[in-house]
């Protein structure tokens, strides 16, 4: 991810982190959800013109595409579906076979970011599925390529591969419930990847395993 300052209108300089959706060494694309009681997106989605210069650092972060070639799991929740969108478009570039469960969480499929890219890169993987869990449903509503189910996602809708590497991200509430359900099931942490948007709030609670395990 990047960090990205802004001036607003008052004067007052304010940074904001954004997972990078793709990237090359001449380009870096984000994407940004206006809020409109925010301070930064509504001045990034609303307010900025091709032309202005931003002024961003250069990526980090510990995530990247999952190592391995065994089943993958990437469940998200909201704008937490970002990264795992870049985990699949890097899964597509690179034509893996790899079985992937693609598992999101929204109020609607019209407030999904990124669903038609990321259905697009599940129908380009051969061993991809996609499933969502949506909190309401609306009239005219076409599930696409995905799987809709109502409620919360939750483990046992999931209906993933045992030894499977599971990719974490959405609001923390939602990965507190996802991680304690992966392990009643007996999912161990070092199957486990998350990424926080904002600090680590797991890390400084003290209840995340050791850096070099639970990343």
């Amino acid at each position: 991810y990047i960090s990205v300052r802004v001036t607003l209108a008052d004067g007052r300089v304010q940074t904001r982190q954004y997972t990078l959706n793709d990237s090359t060494p001449s380009r870096r694309t984000f994407t940004v959800r206006r809020l409109d009681e925010g301070m930064v997106s509504p001045v990034l989605a609303g307010r900025t013109r091709v032309g202005q210069t931003l002024m961003i650092s250069d990526p980090f972060g510990d995530v990247g595409a999952l190592e391995g070639d065994g089943p993958l799991v990437l469940a998200t929740a909201g704008i937490g579906c970002t990264p795992a969108a870049a985990i699949l478009r890097a899964l597509a570039d690179s034509g893996s076979t790899r079985e992937v469960l693609v598992a999101h969480a929204d109020q609607s499929l019209r407030s999904w970011a990124l669903r038609s890219r990321m259905e697009a890169d599940v129908r380009a993987l051969p061993n991809a599925r996609l499933r969502v869990w949506l909190a309401r449903r609306e009239e005219g509503d076409d599930p696409g390529v995905a799987e809709v189910m109502d409620g919360r996602l939750d483990v046992v809708g999931l209906r993933a591969r045992p030894g499977a590497t599971v990719f974490l991200c959405g609001p923390v509430p939602f990965m507190d419930s996802m991680r304690l359900q992966l392990a009643v099931v007996g999912v161990p942490d070092s199957d486990i990847r998350y990424e926080a948007f904002g600090p680590d709030l797991w890390r400084e609670r003290g209840e995340a395993p050791t850096q070099d395990r639970f990343r």
